[in-house]
């Protein structure tokens, strides 16, 4: 709790009328070490205004504070906010609780986009093709994030949306955010002078018409946007974006080795782009493990250069059945804190489980050699902290056998998988959805069994 707790009253009152008052419980501990007086004079002026307006603001209010504390911490539209952009950015939110209809409850990501067009507007309002007043108009039936994404359009948009952009407002940089206005002037994007990496004429057009709009990034938004405007422009199929980065670790975790070596995952992508997943029984997470194990773990001169698609469908196939792992001592040896969490031990169905967090190489090699796939090929992700992996046992005449291998990455869980990579049915579904509830892990709809939810 803040111990100055005079200085800053409006944060403080701010607890008795959130209505998850735990939630901002621990958000404020601690939170004199994490900001200085300067940005916590600024985020008790912010709760000020929406106290003073909490009937009308009633329906906003708690994703709108949760969004505030948010913003404090690492939004640099909040932090650089000057007196006048600040007042600027009260002045939209009076259009908005002055409006007259009703305004429904909305989400928390709803929250942060609302809030950070509340920020562009006090940061750019000579930038705003129709006035706010005006434009709200949009939300009258409701707060989603999808007329959000309407609002901020009209408000700003003149030319081409840059809407792998604009779909991620809340975690936009100032100089993304620069960008944005930029090509709203009608200039050309890639002659921005502060663009992180170089992009062609070709590359600038894939970015702003032919990316997946519903393509999710966590961070180093516009670096990650160009660097799969740069994949797609190497190849004329331009399918299986979206599953080829999710599934990649490099591209999530170690971005700047994935652009260092941009030509072999170019190749990556046609390959899998030119393959039948369907006829072959491959996934693509299954390439891109295979490729990410060859390339950083066995060998990094490894190239596909000159390679067909049915003689990396083969090595994949081998490297599968056969467990092909460099048994390094160095690897095997070695161990990570993990989440700490104790192993859980479940019944089901009649059936007894149990769910342990893996936290050794030993333990890894042998979940990958009992259920022959390739987990061990995550041990670097695992022991850097990127990824967890989770042995799912099951008791089969008394005995515990290696049943399921779950991975979680920063709380989503983004691969279930059986022995040689099956996937898993409804009722084992059903029992990692309940233990990924308790753990509060997200599960995406794409991992979800087919006709899981029919």
């Amino acid at each position: 709790m803040i111990k100055t707790a005079v200085n800053y009253p409006a944060i403080i009152q701010s607890l008795e009328l959130v209505n998850d008052r735990c939630w901002l419980e621990n958000c404020l501990e601690n939170i004199e070490d994490r900001l200085e007086p300067t940005y916590l004079s600024r985020l008790n002026k912010w709760c000020d205004y929406f106290n003073s307006r909490f009937i009308r603001s009633m329906c906003i209010y708690t994703e709108t504070i949760q969004a505030i504390m948010e913003a404090s911490l690492t939004n640099q539209l909040f932090r650089t906010q000057t007196t006048l952009e600040f007042e600027t950015s009260l002045k939209f939110y009076d259009f908005l609780l002055n409006a007259n209809y009703f305004i429904k409850d909305i989400d928390k990501e709803s929250g942060l986009y609302l809030l950070n067009i509340s920020l562009v507007v006090g940061k750019y309002p000579g930038m705003l093709l129709r006035s706010a007043r005006n434009s709200i108009y949009i939300l009258k039936n409701g707060v989603t994030l999808e007329k959000l994404r309407e609002l901020f359009q009209l408000l700003f948009i003149k030319f081409e949306n840059p809407r792998i952009l604009t779909n991620h407002l809340p975690k936009l940089s100032i100089e993304e955010i620069e960008l944005i206005m930029h090509v709203n002037l009608g200039n050309n994007i890639s002659k921005f002078e502060k663009l992180p990496l170089p992009l062609s004429k070709k590359e600038a057009f894939i970015l702003l018409n032919k990316l997946p709009n519903n393509l999710k990034l966590r961070d180093f938004v516009l670096e990650r946007t160009i660097i799969c405007a740069k994949l797609v422009a190497s190849n004329s199929e331009e399918k299986h974006q979206i599953e080829f980065l999710n599934c990649s670790r490099t591209y999530r975790y170690r971005l700047n080795q994935f652009y260092n070596d941009i030509s072999f995952w170019k190749d990556a992508y046609s390959i899998i782009c030119l393959s039948d997943l369907e006829q072959n029984r491959l996934t693509i997470l299954e390439y891109i493990d295979y490729f990410e194990y060859k390339k950083y773990t066995e060998n990094i001169s490894y190239s596909l250069k000159g390679r067909t698609i049915n003689s990396v469908y083969k090595a994949i196939h081998n490297w599968h059945e056969e467990a092909i792992y460099q048994n390094k001592l160095e690897l095997l040896n070695l161990s990570w804190n993990g989440t700490q969490t104790p192993e859980l031990k479940v019944k089901f169905r009649n059936h007894n489980y149990s769910i342990k967090e893996i936290t050794e190489g030993r333990e890894l090699f042998m979940e990958s050699q009992k259920l022959q796939h390739c987990a061990f090929s995550y041990i670097e992700n695992c022991y850097q902290g990127y990824t967890s992996i989770w042995s799912l046992k099951k008791e089969i005449n008394t005995i515990m056998y290696h049943y399921i291998t779950i991975e979680v990455s920063y709380g989503e869980i983004v691969q279930i998988v059986g022995k040689k990579n099956r996937k898993v049915n409804s009722v084992e579904f059903k029992l990692i959805e309940q233990w990924a509830e308790n753990k509060q892990f997200i599960i995406p709809h794409y991992i979800c069994p087919e006709n899981y939810y029919k």
